[in-house]
């Protein structure tokens, strides 16, 4: 069955948008990287992984792919047969 597995989320804040995702939701800690132009943070809940991403500039060309500001950035869907 399909499911969805992982979502990317962009932020302002990661600091305080870790700490929702880990108070009032459950979410738990697995790391924290650093890239060229944006700061990660990820999570689990054991069913879905979650990808708190804080770019550098709202001009980086990833920031700009999926729109100005805080917004759902990308999503993967696990199948059980790609055909």
């Amino acid at each position: 069955m399909a499911r969805i597995a992982h979502i990317a989320v962009k932020v302002e804040d990661i600091e305080q948008s870790a700490q929702f995702y880990e108070n009032a939701l459950g979410f738990v800690p697995t790391g924290k990287s650093r890239s060229e132009n944006r700061t990660r943070a990820s999570f689990s809940d054991g069913e879905i992984n979650l990808t708190l991403l804080r770019y550098d500039s709202e001009d980086a060309a990833m920031a700009q792919a999926a729109g100005q500001g805080p917004c759902i950035h990308h999503f993967a869907i696990e199948v059980d047969d790609v055909a």
